[in-house]
């Protein structure tokens, strides 16, 4: 169930920039980004900044494939 409320959360988050969630998923492990669901999901929810970095890189990569 909790996976479920994470998967949630990051996908109304990186939804806000256009992106989907199996998209985001997948490019932070292109990118080496190792967090976890549950970690993104907290930071998604309890900062902001960090979050929006993560996001950014991810765009980044998508901008330059």
């Amino acid at each position: 169930d909790f996976r479920r409320l994470w998967t949630v959360r990051i996908n109304a988050a990186v939804r806000q920039y256009g992106i989907n969630y199996s998209t985001f998923i997948h490019k932070c492990k292109d990118l080496g980004i190792e967090l976890n669901r549950k970690s993104l999901a907290h930071l998604a929810s309890h900062d902001e900044g960090a979050f929006n970095q993560i996001v950014d890189c991810v765009l980044q990569s998508l901008k330059n494939a």
